[in-house]
């Protein structure tokens, strides 16, 4: 197809292709009078080779995270959510304890990071206890419509913060400069609360985020100047930026969104709460779509997205790219329910709390 090395000159002819093959440069190829037409054929087929080249890379199957049980406690009350304490090595467990009309029967349960060790009742005298934050030793609980907090040097509750307005708080997540971000499922919200400016009996709590995007906001992780959000009625996932107020889809299909950890910079792990757990990479989470924080802004083009199903564990399988989720695990047939999810970085530790199971399962993340 292409002509001798007398015909045309070449310079720095070779590229390497995504899947580290090599094709011809073709402008680094310089043709002789007289050798036009030869010339145009041999781009032709140079384009051809690339184009071909770049489908082969995008199809080829690559791994997909595994998730292999590593041990299951039992003993638990309704266990809704799971945080990792790095700096103590324990985990803490929220416990509902029969059901959310349960009032002061709900606890925070602790144990070690080898799953031994358990205090079941570490903390007590909480309503319908859900997710947690830790900051500056003090365990953020969100507890129906109240904030409690907890000395984790001795589980005695130290303080409870009344949210004015609030009808169902779920999850909690803490920045790094202490801003504590609470979920209101039913009342639709997002609020906040600065740790370092807490002060005993004058606590302000304030709706950080209200959004017709987030009517449902369930699952929250705080990372750097992103805010990641679970809308559970819609199954979407964002990307909420803490000082632009930008609001950026990263990926839908993940229904009844419950949980989510960030197990690699960029990858997530999501939970859905009837017994899924899905990855999901963030790269589209830096792209915004226009939609305002406040509901006031302008929406952009947004082109849904739809879960890779999962198959045989043991296959592999394309990995979770531009925001679409890949299943890693379903329990829904043994109706074990995968609630709000923690994770243990040094040991790649997946902490799934089971709800109605009353177990905390722990799956080691290979990839």
């Amino acid at each position: 197809m292409f002509a001798s090395a007398s015909t045309f000159h070449v310079r720095s002819a070779l590229l390497t292709m995504p899947n580290n093959t090599k094709t011809i440069n073709p402008l680094a190829i310089r043709p002789e009078p007289g050798n036009i037409i030869m010339f145009k054929y041999s781009i032709i087929a140079v384009a051809f080779v690339m184009v071909l080249c770049s489908a082969t890379n995008r199809l080829l199957p690559l791994k997909k995270p595994k998730l292999d049980k590593i041990w299951s406690i039992k003993g638990f009350e309704t266990p809704e959510s799971a945080l990792y304490d790095a700096e103590n090595h324990m985990i803490y467990v929220s416990n509902i304890n029969g059901g959310d009309t349960n009032k002061h029967g709900g606890y925070i349960s602790r144990l070690d990071e080898e799953g031994q060790n358990l205090q079941l009742k570490w903390a007590v005298g909480l309503d319908g206890p859900k997710g947690m934050g830790l900051y500056n030793g003090i365990l953020y609980v969100a507890d129906m419509t109240r904030i409690v907090l907890i000395d984790i040097k001795t589980g005695a509750i130290t303080g409870k913060i009344r949210v004015e307005g609030a009808v169902f708080l779920n999850d909690i997540t803490i920045s790094n400069d202490g801003m504590v971000y609470i979920s209101d499922m039913k009342r639709g919200c997002i609020y906040s609360l600065n740790a370092l400016k807490y002060i005993p009996g004058s606590a302000v709590v304030d709706i950080f985020c209200k959004n017709k995007e987030l009517s449902s906001p369930n699952g929250l992780l705080a990372i750097n100047d992103k805010l990641m959000v679970l809308n559970m009625s819609n199954g979407k996932l964002f990307s909420l930026d803490i000082k632009s107020m930008q609001l950026s889809h990263v990926a839908d299909s993940l229904p009844s969104g419950d949980g989510i950890i960030e197990y690699a910079p960029g990858k997530f792990m999501v939970s859905n709460w009837n017994g899924q757990i899905y990855s999901v990479e963030g790269s589209a989470a830096k792209t915004p779509s226009a939609v305002a924080a406040t509901g006031k802004g302008k929406a952009g083009t947004y082109k849904g997205t739809k879960p890779v199903k999962a198959g045989s564990p043991d296959k592999n399988a394309k990995a979770s790219k531009d925001g679409i989720p890949v299943l890693l695990l379903d329990t829904r047939e043994e109706k074990i329910n995968t609630a709000d999810i923690g994770y243990i970085p040094g040991k790649k530790l997946l902490l799934v709390p089971t709800f109605f199971g009353n177990t905390l399962d722990a799956y080691e993340i290979a990839e």
